[in-house]
């Protein structure tokens, strides 16, 4: 196959793509982050456990700094049918808030648990939807139940935060009154006990790097499909272009109507194979076929009509024809391809064997 100068234009326009694609992409990329922990000074927050209402045997909380971890231990009250506990952070200040999260779309953290399998996760943010409830709870309340598999860090999506069943009924309000892309700012952070443990289980839940950021696997993704698809695209339309430049090598049919006829396609088919060879030699062609120089000058001469020279000299112009017919090379492209290193004289041998220069031929036979 011959690579013309439009292939590589085609290169280089493709490539031209590719780099816009690459390079459009960082308008869409973004690497905001906040780490909520570990930060330098722990004492911004508060740090904290819950649990059910009630006045004695309720679930027992506690947690500690262990080797620069939260652990949060709970055993779960057997005198509730669903018994909670949960570890919190929020703003030193209770009024403050902790973080706006409208730069970001995921939540990152890593948990470890002995015993849990469900972990439920709660945003809780500025109500300013509804700022005249008059009962405990005003802030909106979002949950995440994490399907716990194994120690390591959870990246959770912000989209897959829902409503609280519980604040929805606790407060009698309607989820699809509540527009959620309007609740950006965070004051309360909280790690759940499992919720799908039996009361009087005792768990311990180890927590870490708890940062929000912005993912951006979908821009990758979408830069991914992009790259693919112009390469495709590249690939089919550079084959498709270049599909007429493959030149299948054939012999030249020169009839012949006494015997020899093994030698004789001995001796085409050699030349049709290296015919492109610019050194080609008649030393080389003894020398492939293994038949004598009297041979092969009686097989040129009886059979063929035509001296090596002049033999091989019919395969180049017809190859030449044949490419100027049917590829975009260029006239030199096409000469040093067929065995010409000459061009001046390429030029002048083409034109005194068909009565026409390079470029005239090709104008006339593409119409």
């Amino acid at each position: 196959m011959f690579k013309s100068k439009k292939s590589k234009k085609l290169l280089f326009i493709y490539f031209l793509l590719l780099l816009t694609g690459a390079t459009t992409s960082l308008f869409f990329l973004k690497f905001n982050s906040f780490k909520i922990f570990p930060v330098n000074n722990l004492s911004v927050y508060e740090l904290g456990t819950f649990h059910e209402e009630m006045d004695s045997n309720f679930t027992q909380t506690k947690f500690d700094i262990v080797n620069k971890k939260i652990v949060f231990e709970y055993t779960l009250t057997k005198e509730r049918e669903e018994p909670f506990g949960a570890f919190y952070f929020r703003d030193e200040k209770y009024e403050n808030n902790m973080v706006n999260i409208s730069p970001y779309n995921t939540l990152s953290i890593y948990l470890e648990a002995n015993k849990a399998q469900q972990i439920p996760i709660t945003l809780r943010f500025k109500n300013d939807l509804y700022k005249n409830l008059s009962k405990d709870y005003p802030e909106i309340s979002l949950t995440k139940i994490v399907d716990y598999k194994e120690a390591g860090v959870y990246n959770i999506p912000l989209t897959e935060f829902e409503l609280s069943a519980w604040w929805l009924r606790y407060h009698g309000i309607e989820k699809e009154s509540i527009d959620l892309n309007k609740v950006k700012d965070l004051r309360y952070l909280s790690i759940g006990s499992c919720i799908a443990l039996e009361p009087g289980t005792k768990d311990t839940i180890t927590i870490d790097n708890v940062e929000f950021f912005y993912d951006n696997d979908y821009v990758y993704l979408v830069l991914s499909i992009y790259v693919i698809f112009v390469f495709i695209v590249a690939f089919i339309h550079i084959y498709l272009t270049n599909s007429k430049k493959i030149i299948f090598v054939n012999p030249i049919d020169i009839q012949s109507n006494k015997s020899g006829g093994e030698k004789i396609m001995l001796i085409k088919n050699f030349m049709a194979e290296n015919y492109s060879n610019p050194d080609l030699s008649f030393y080389d062609l003894q020398k492939a076929t293994k038949l004598s120089a009297k041979e092969i000058r009686e097989i040129f001469t009886n059979e063929m009509n035509e001296s090596f020279k002049s033999y091989l000299k019919i395969i180049r112009i017809e190859q030449v024809k044949k490419a100027l017919q049917e590829t975009n090379l260029t006239i030199s492209e096409i000469a040093y391809k067929c065995g010409y290193n000459d061009i001046p004289h390429f030029n002048r041998l083409f034109k005194s064997e068909t009565g026409k220069s390079p470029k005239e031929f090709r104008k006339e036979n593409l119409g």
